[in-house]
């Protein structure tokens, strides 16, 4: 699959999760680093009608907001 001009080899699970009936959980690796598990991504949607592609595309532009937000509250010790 590709988003945003960079390819990823993606897997998709869709089922129950923990107390959650129907999930969906994508696992992506860019796909110069296939199987290597650092650069291992996993993604959860409840919203199990978007496509693979979708969902990858919102994350791709929700993940630098999560860093951001994760080093924010780092930098000032809250316990959020």
């Amino acid at each position: 699959m590709t988003v945003n001009g960079s390819s990823y080899w993606t897997y998709r699970y869709e089922g129950a999760l923990n107390k959650i009936d129907n999930v969906v959980v994508l696992l992506c690796w860019p796909e110069q680093a296939f199987g290597e598990p650092k650069a291992l991504r996993a993604f959860l949607s409840t919203d199990v009608s978007l496509e693979t592609e979708t969902i990858s595309a919102y994350y791709a532009k929700r993940w630098p907001i999560e860093i951001f937000f994760r080093q924010y509250i780092g930098k000032l010790a809250l316990n959020i």
